[in-house]
Formats: structure tokens, sequence, C-alpha cells
């Protein structure tokens, strides 16, 4: 719509104002918060927040096991047949396989000694990517005169990883 005003005595044409944004501003502005939302996305990294949960996760269950492990010795308790190197380590069974369900059947290491009555560990732990398994995910090994336990996850040469 036109809108007419009166100066000196002419009739001057003068446009109509426009509230509201240009196209090409509200593209310009939408570009600007895509480019934002994909540095703040790629800076957050959700996947790799999650691995680094999960990665510190195995290392608590890998100390709670060798804590446990090492009071059931220090208590008078050994553990036989563990193999000498991280390669040729041998699975830890779930608390459920105990025996030689575990030992035989699976070719694991039976640590239920460890929770029976809950006064080294109350459950033994079970790796986050081991659902639906009977073994723990985790595996244990001599090394030296120590006992230890490893995840072929976070390290190397566990278990022939």
């Amino acid at each position: 719509m036109k809108s007419y005003k009166k100066q000196n005595g002419f009739t001057r044409l003068r446009p109509k104002l426009h509230q509201g944004f240009t196209l090409i501003e509200i593209m310009i502005v939408i570009g600007i918060m895509g480019v934002l939302v994909a540095i703040t996305i790629n800076a957050v990294n959700p996947a790799k927040n999650f691995e680094d949960t999960q990665d510190a996760e195995r290392y608590y269950s890998i100390k709670v096991l060798e804590s446990a492990i090492v009071q059931y010795v220090i208590d008078g308790n050994k553990f036989i047949g563990l193999p000498i190197n991280k390669e040729g380590a041998l699975p830890i069974c779930q608390n459920a396989i105990t025996g030689t369900g575990c030992t035989v059947a699976l070719g694991g290491y039976d640590l239920s000694p460890l929770s029976e009555d809950g006064e080294y560990i109350i459950r033994l732990p079970v790796d986050p990517t081991q659902s639906g398994s009977l073994l723990s995910g985790y595996y244990i090994y001599k090394d030296g005169s120590f006992i230890k336990v490893c995840s072929p996850v976070i390290h190397s040469g566990c278990a022939g990883s």
C-alpha cells in the first residue's frame, strides 16, 4: 500500500516501512547457528565420552578384583593353574558359572570363592560389553609373584588381543 505525504506543496511518495527480516538475513543466522551446533557437538563428542566412561569402569573393576585377590591370598588361600603371562591370560567366569562349568566348559578361571560369603567382594564385576555372556570380560594371569587382571579392551596383549 502506498502512502503519500505533502511537503512544501508537493505530494511525495513515501514507501511503507516493513517490519521483519529478509530471507537472506534468516539464512545467514541459520547458517551461523548450524556452524555453532556442529562445533559444540564435535567438542562434546558423546560417543567418546561414553567410551571413556566405560574404560573408567573397567579400570575400577580391575582394581577391585586385584584388591580382593590380594586379600584372599593374604588370608592364606592360593590360586593355582594361572598362566604366567598376559598373552595367555584366562578369562574370568561370571558369578553364576563355577567349578568345571567354568574351567572345563568355558576354559575360564573360577573366582567364585572371592564372592561366596561376600568377605572379599560382593559380586564379581562384569565388563560393560559382556551382557548375555557367561564370561566377565576380564582375564587373570600371574606376573612374577603378583596376580594381575586385565581387559583386552584397554590393555594391549591381554589374552592375545
